[in-house]
This record gives structure tokens, C-alpha cells and sequence, in this order.
């Protein structure tokens, strides 16, 4: 028995009729019939079989129909795409195992595969949306659950950062107060022998004066003129100056919820980000801070993302992506 991947090239003689009989299939199996009743005259129209074989033979950016061959006859598929302007941003919009193939490992085998071609078209990660039935299969390719929603369908999108090379040596990372900057830097920190350097430990002075900006940016010259660091913390009055110099962007993009109750369990605990001689209580003015940084603080850090599109930019939108991620770099992984 012999399994191969190759792509599917839709412009052979009934290649397509071919293709269209497992499409069809695949989304009477996901849609159910009556959704699929509604998309049948789209899908066999003329002007579906040209967008379809446009997109097939397009190669910037990437879009792949792959076939999944066992001994010579095809048995899945796959369509997935990769989004070089979107900080490499890759989509499996859907993959597809004949009923009677199914539970015999040739469905890992192909996700795997394909896989291995995302990380040949340079992708950082994975994104799709799951039905029920196929849950369990890609979390236990160990997919995570986001904060995200599909633009095309409106269902959850679940990522897995794929396993790249960590070329990077100046990172900042940013997000609201409360989302975990100071965790996730040190452990990137244990990773890749980094010294870390916290924003708030340079910002502030006994009894809760600060620096002035003056002394902020020499204190950052500072920090910066090393070949490696880690900067975290937001402020928003030096974060181009820190953007432009970093390699590599982190954006802990949570919902406030989380990153309030993680200020919540910080707070009145000896922290190695915050200065020692300065006393957190609960602040209702920090909290309105936090509830409102998605309609805020948020945009300021997305607007510098766009403007610096060529620095890497990795976004989290659930603690459990930002776990997967630093999982494929601990020591010893």
C-alpha cells in the first residue's frame, strides 16, 4: 500500500468533475443537506469552476488543492492558502477523508504532509474552523481554541503555530496589564538566553513619581544596545522607538476578563517586573484601564503593527495558543 500527496491540477480532462464530487460530499458531510441545498447552484455554476481554477493556479499568494492518493487512487483532499502580508498567516479551509478510509491513520498522514508543505511556503501558523466530528482529529494535532471567529463562516478558529526556526533577538511584548507579558517573557527569556527588561522598572520611582521622558529614552538606549533583550510593557509615548528597533513583535491579545483577573491574582504578590518599594492595591481607575484597553491601548499596538508590516508580528488571542507556541521551544522539546 502506498500513500502520496501531490497537488491536485483541476485543469486536467474531468479532473474537475472529479474534484467537484468530493467537494460536494465534503460539505453535505459539514454543512448538513439543507445548508448544502442552498450553496448547490453556487458551487456547480461556471463562475465557481473559474474562481476555483484561478485561485488553483495562483502561486503569490499560495492557495493548494491537495489530492491524497492510495495506490494511485485519490481518497481526500485539502484546500489550504498562506498569507505572506498577514505576519504569515495560513488557513486549512478544509480537509477531507473518504468515510471508508477513515480511522486508519491516513488522515494523519495527510495533515502531516501538509504540514510539512506549509512550512516549505515559509507559513508561521495554522488556522481553521472545526466541526464536531473533526474536533478531536486537530486537537489532538494539537490545535488550541482562539478568541478569533472565521470573517467567511463566523465559527471559532482554532491555530497551531507551526515548529519554525527562532532566528529573533530583539523582542518586545505587549498586551493589557493582567494578560501574562512578564511570564511569557521570561519563559522566552529561558529559551533563548535573553535578558529581560521590564518596562514598569524603568518607568517608576519611589512614592509613584517616574522618570522623565528624557530618562526613559536614555534608560532604553541603554537596554537596546546589547545584541539580545526582551523589552515588556506597553508605553504607549516610547513604543515606536522600541518597535523599530525589535525583530519580532508578541501581542497578548486577550479578552479584558482575563487579563482583570490576572491582575487580580498578581496583585499583592512580590513580582520581579514590578519595583519593590512601591505597594499595588486595587485601583479603580487601573481596572477602568484593563476593561477598556480592546477599545484603546489595542489599536495603538495594531495601527504600529500595520505601519511596520515587515517586522514580525505574532499575535495570541487565547493563553492556550501562547502555551502551544513556547512548547515548540523549551529546553529539551
Amino acid at each position: 500500500m502506498q500513500l502520496i500527496v501531490e497537488p491536485w491540477d483541476l485543469t486536467k480532462t474531468g479532473e474537475w468533475d472529479h474534484f467537484l464530487r468530493f467537494y460536494t460530499a465534503y460539505l453535505k458531510e459539514v454543512e448538513g443537506i439543507d445548508s448544502f441545498k442552498e450553496q448547490e447552484d453556487i458551487v456547480t455554476s461556471l463562475a465557481y469552476h473559474d474562481h476555483i481554477l484561478a485561485l488553483n493556479q495562483r502561486s503569490d499568494p499560495p492557495f493548494v488543492i491537495a489530492s491524497l492518493l492510495k495506490d494511485g487512487a485519490i481518497i481526500g483532499f485539502a484546500e489550504y492558502r498562506v498569507f505572506p502580508l498577514e505576519h504569515r498567516k495560513s488557513f486549512l479551509d478544509c480537509l477531507y477523508l473518504v468515510p471508508e478510509e477513515r480511522g486508519k491513520g491516513y488522515g494523519s498522514y495527510f495533515y502531516d504532509e501538509i504540514e510539512k508543505d506549509l512550512l516549505r511556503l515559509d507559513a508561521r501558523y495554522v488556522d481553521l474552523t472545526a466541526g464536531e466530528t473533526s474536533l478531536g482529529f486537530f486537537t489532538h494535532k494539537d490545535f488550541q481554541k482562539t478568541n478569533d471567529h472565521s470573517l467567511e463562516n463566523h465559527r471559532m478558529c482554532y491555530r497551531k503555530f507551526l515548529p519554525r526556526a527562532f532566528d529573533y533577538k530583539k523582542i518586545l511584548v505587549l498586551g493589557s496589564p493582567g494578560a501574562g507579558k512578564s511570564y511569557f517573557s521570561s519563559q522566552l527569556a529561558q529559551a533563548f538566553s535573553c535578558p529581560i527588561v521590564h518596562m514598569d522598572m524603568l518607568y517608576w520611582k519611589p512614592n509613584w513619581e517616574h522618570v522623565s521622558d528624557e530618562e526613559m529614552r536614555h534608560l532604553l538606549d541603554q537596554a537596546m544596545a546589547g545584541e539580545r533583550w526582551i523589552i515588556d510593557g506597553n508605553y504607549a509615548s516610547t513604543l515606536e522607538y522600541r518597535y523599530q528597533k525589535a525583530d519580532i513583535v508578541f501581542f497578548l491579545d486577550y479578552p479584558p476578563e482575563l487579563c482583570l483577573q490576572g491582575e487580580k491574582e498578581r496583585r499583592g504578590h512580590p513580582r520581579e517586573d514590578f519595583p519593590s518599594f512601591l505597594t499595588e492595591g486595587e485601583d479603580p481607575n487601573f481596572l477602568k484601564f484593563i476593561a477598556s484597553f480592546p477599545k484603546v491601548g489595542r489599536f495603538v499596538i495594531v495601527d504600529m503593527a500595520e505601519k511596520y508590516i515587515h517586522t514580525s508580528f505574532v499575535r495570541f488571542s487565547s493563553r492556550e495558543e501562547c502555551n502551544q507556541f513556547l512548547s515548540l521551544y523549551k529546553r529539551g522539546h
